[in-house]
């Protein structure tokens, strides 16, 4: 049998070096790590690596200073010595070439193709695998690392500001600089963008004015400690409150309670809510609401609002409220047009977050296709779209399977939360029920895992779970779900949510 490649990675950073070692761990090397310049050498005095990762900026010793210094060791001439940075600035490139390394990678790491490029390098065939199923420990490693970031970044950030407020900025410019490299290149990797824009611009008006205004600093490290905040909000509220401020809301049909209980959810400033006395959606201006909210009660005057081809041709979102029996009625029509519904008993916060979910381009109907061209992806030999269904309760699994079978579903089912990421990416399935108590990952992991994969972000997502309260809601809408249902529930409210997701034939 061939020995694993051996590779030493060099970072100061742990969750690089934790994150990296996973990673290359999964793909068949064997890996060793050093946190400094120093940590390296002692360890290259007992270790021969077959090749060395290098992060490039490293207090004390550098890493271009450390490959310096090995290259004008005989023993480590021939050693491939690859560089890692937060992101590539001008001349980078060539200043690690000119010190000796073999090549140069710029941070977030490319997951997909850094073993190979390793394995290039190496002159190594490719399809080693290791023994347990590596994907499970990356994705719960990479979750771990994304959470201790969030919460160490939230700290260090309201430290920061803390001192720049008081006057610091001119002695912490240096010491900002360095956080905002980590920040820009971990924050890519760990699936926060934003957090990594904002640093990277940070970092580099830095580099480029060493005594830029202290103003604009306080600014940027004001605006990094919300979007760690941001970022560190369990609930998903902060987000979904911010992307409704502004937004109007139209309610048509509703009582006078609900519409006082919901203008004080919402608080002064946060969304504007104007009831309508309107009897089709071609009556609203989209200059007047950015989205509507009908309460039905059964009446004739209400046929406009129940009608999917009117709905569908509405310029201006539409969910559909009122008491379970007279929905369901509608299971098989209005509500496959409706951008959302809301069932009583429900919450002026629960109302706001599907008006959330609303708003989003991805809550629009999902077209009507016709078999013959319908997503490969998504369906099954006999042309049923696939549902992935994913409980550790075996009860509940096949009661919603038997329930989704009934609208000609094709459904398989996952135990725990690394079952249900692994069909979702093997199978693609046009949609997934999650619970979110599960074995190892749970349902908001592994939602929030599949909203962020480029590749499979556009699976509908449905939450179904136990944990009703607003908070839970508003999390799970948060972290992307396309329709949360509470349990104990309806089947046939399963059906309705489910099916209104799902490509019409």
């Amino acid at each position: 049998m061939q020995q694993p490649p051996h590779v030493l990675i060099v970072d100061d950073n742990r969750t690089n070096l934790k994150l990296t070692q996973v990673l290359l761990e999964a793909e068949g090397f064997a890996v060793r790590t050093a946190g400094d310049a120093e940590s390296a050498l002692r360890t290259l005095q007992e270790y021969t690596p077959a090749l060395i990762l290098m992060d490039v900026q490293m207090p004390g010793m550098d890493g271009l200073e450390l490959t310096r210094h090995l290259r004008a060791d005989p023993a480590y001439v021939h050693v491939p010595i690859i560089a890692l940075t937060a992101y590539a600035m001008k001349g980078d490139a060539e200043q690690a070439l000119a010190a000796g390394c073999t090549a140069y990678v710029s941070k977030p790491v490319d997951t997909r193709t850094l073993p190979d490029l390793l394995r290039n390098h190496l002159r190594l065939a490719s399809g080693q695998t290791a023994a347990e199923d590596p994907r499970e420990r990356l994705e719960s490693t990479v979750e771990e690392a994304r959470e201790e970031f969030i919460r160490e970044g939230r700290e260090e950030s309201r430290r920061l500001l803390h001192q720049l407020e008081n006057g610091g900025a001119g002695e912490a410019g240096e010491a900002v600089q360095s956080i905002a490299h980590r920040w820009a290149g971990l924050g890519a990797t760990l699936g926060l963008p934003e957090i990594s824009r904002e640093a990277q611009s940070l970092e580099e008006t830095l580099r480029s004015q060493p005594s830029a205004p202290a103003s604009a600093v306080r600014d940027a490290a004001g605006r990094l400690a919300g979007l760690f905040a941001e970022a560190s909000d369990p609930s998903g509220a902060t987000l979904l409150w911010r992307r409704l401020l502004g937004k109007r809301l139209g309610l048509v049909g509703f009582p006078e309670t609900g519409i006082g209980a919901l203008e004080a959810a919402a608080g002064p400033g946060l969304i504007e809510i104007r009831p309508l006395d309107v009897r089709s959606p071609a009556e609203v201006d989209p200059g007047v609401a950015d989205a509507l909210v009908v309460y039905l009660s059964g009446s004739a005057a209400e046929a406009a609002w129940i009608d999917p081809q009117v709905l569908r041709g509405s310029r201006i979102p539409v969910l559909l409220a009122g008491p379970p029996p007279l929905l369901l009625r509608y299971a098989g029509s209005a509500l496959l047009g409706a951008r959302g519904f809301l069932m009583e008993p429900w919450t002026p916060e629960e109302l706001l977050a599907r008006v959330f979910v609303a708003l989003s381009p991805a809550a629009a109907p999902p077209p009507i296709v016709k078999a013959a061209t319908a997503s490969r992806a998504s369906r099954v030999s006999n042309d049923r779209p696939l549902v992935v269904i994913a409980d550790d309760d075996p009860v509940t699994a096949r009661l919603v399977r038997g329930v989704l079978e009934k609208f000609h579903l094709e459904c398989e089912i996952a135990t725990d939360g690394a079952s249900a990421l692994g069909l979702i990416r093997g199978r693609r399935p046009a949609l997934a029920v999650l619970d979110v108590n599960m074995p190892g990952l749970d349902g908001y992991s592994v939602l929030a895992a599949i909203k962020r994969d480029p590749v499979h972000a556009r699976t509908a997502i449905v939450m179904l779970t136990g944990r009703g309260e607003d908070t839970d809601k508003m999390r799970g809408f948060g972290f992307g779900a396309d329709d949360y249902i509470v349990k104990p529930f309806s089947p046939v409210e399963v059906a309705a949510r489910v099916t209104r997701l799902l490509p019409l034939q």
